[in-house]
């Protein structure tokens, strides 16, 4: 499993702990096709606890960099934070092929 593939375990392993949603294969504005991994929630504070929470679960410096840069879509009650920097696993299988 690589090092982007453990990270996003992580992402969505704290995501359900925390009810809320993992995205498995968002494609973000500016994208351009490209996925990466994301999760839903309802508030800024929920989403805040998990960012939390992630951070003390995370042991490596380079994976505390790329969680650091999160981005986020409105989706209308909702809203879906995501890292670019974390493909998906779809995105990472098909350039390993």
């Amino acid at each position: 499993m690589s090092l982007a593939a453990k990270l996003a375990t992580k992402v969505k392993n704290v995501a359900e702990e925390g009810g809320l949603s993992f995205r498995g294969s968002y494609s973000g504005r500016c994208m351009y096709g490209k996925a990466c991994v994301g999760v839903v929630a309802e508030d800024l504070s929920s989403f805040l606890s998990f960012f939390a929470f992630l951070v003390r679960c995370l042991d490596d410096d380079n994976d505390i960099e790329k969680i650091a840069n999160v981005r986020q879509d409105s989706m209308g009650r909702q809203t879906i934070y995501y890292w670019p920097s974390i493909e998906s696993e779809e995105d990472e299988e098909s350039a390993e092929k």
